[in-house]
């Protein structure tokens, strides 16, 4: 997935907001509830979204048609709010997988923060 690259006056903070989401996972690992505590981690998804719309990041370029893809190809695939949620978080997963620098990643990163906090709240309803 080919990202434009963050603000630099905000990479670093969605950086340190990524390393909370998998530190909290990591904290917290147990594979029956995987998905509990990934709603956890809406804390610092929300943060980050703060943080992103100080900036035009989300209404740049392509941005906003990946965005709205993404959650339509998601909902397309599954039905239950919770099933949507970890597909998201697969999804979200592999595009980091595939990321060719820290800088794309952390662009990555900050792509689906919007993606997986609306899968949050389709969980949490």
């Amino acid at each position: 997935m080919k990202t434009l690259d963050l603000p630099a006056e905000i990479d670093g903070d969605i950086q340190n907001y990524m390393a909370d989401v998998f530190e909290t996972l990591m904290e917290n690992q147990t594979e029956d509830a995987y998905l509990d505590v990934l709603l956890v981690t809406e804390q610092y998804y929300a943060q980050a979204l703060a943080l992103l719309n100080t900036t035009d990041y989300l209404t740049r370029g392509d941005n906003p048609a990946l965005v709205n893809a993404l959650i339509i190809d998601i909902e397309s695939g599954e039905t239950d709010p919770m099933e949507r949620l970890a597909h998201a978080w697969m999804v979200q997963k592999t595009n980091l997988e595939l990321a060719e620098s820290q800088e794309n990643f952390n662009a990555t990163f900050a792509i689906f923060v919007p993606v997986i906090l609306h899968f949050m709240a389709q969980a949490k309803a």
